[in-house]
């Protein structure tokens, strides 16, 4: 991408027509993807470890605080503070946050309230992925000692609790198949990719 000199771009999020990047000098470049371009520049941004885009809507997770944007307004409209965060991801009515404390958090995105918290009791929350039915977590134990990855199915945006997978290595990232129900893809620290195919819910 071109226009824009940028101190250390921390997260990235997609779209079908946009790149937007959060920078670690508090700024938010959104990129043409077609030409190449910065189109837009925002600033008040905080030191980010994830972002996520959704239309107008941007979301950038800082450690302690996620902040919500409005792109077509270039402001941050509202803060909701948080502790140790370490991933999330929302949708027009929720969003789910994992942390280092080993915990997941599933908010009401218009109260900003706290709707379920779970232990996952695997360690650190590394990455999660959820869609209407489900949701997965990527756990990581402190020192070198494995991880987890962890299925729920969601029921009324509850979690319940599907399975376990105990990892040799330690899973950095995880994601949902769009296009085949029920299918993850883990990214690991070894460099491998590994598939899992989640058991359904039982009556």
């Amino acid at each position: 991408p071109r226009g824009g000199e940028r101190s250390g771009v921390r997260a990235v999020a997609m779209d079908e027509c946009r790149c937007i990047g959060a920078c670690a000098d508090a700024r938010l470049t959104i990129w043409d993807l077609e030409t190449g371009d910065a189109i837009q520049e925002m600033v008040g941004a905080v030191d980010p470890r994830q972002i996520q885009s959704q239309d107008c809507a941007l979301m950038v997770g800082g450690s302690d605080v996620i902040q919500l944007w409005d792109a077509r307004a270039g402001m941050c409209h509202r803060e909701i503070p948080v502790n140790g965060l370490r991933c999330m991801q929302f949708d027009q009515s929720s969003i789910i946050t994992g942390h280092d404390d080993g915990h997941i958090r599933v908010w009401d995105l218009r109260q900003a309230e706290v709707l379920h918290m779970a232990d996952l009791g695997s360690g650190r929350v590394r990455s999660l992925s959820f869609d209407d039915s489900n949701l997965v977590c990527a756990c990581a134990r402190e020192g070198d000692q494995g991880g987890t990855v962890v299925a729920f199915a969601l029921a009324m945006g509850f979690p319940l609790h599907l399975e376990s997978l105990a990892c040799r290595c330690i899973p950095t990232s995880v994601v949902l198949d769009s296009c085949r129900r029920r299918q993850l893809y883990f990214g690991c620290n070894t460099g491998v990719i590994q598939s899992w195919h989640m058991p359904m819910m039982t009556e």
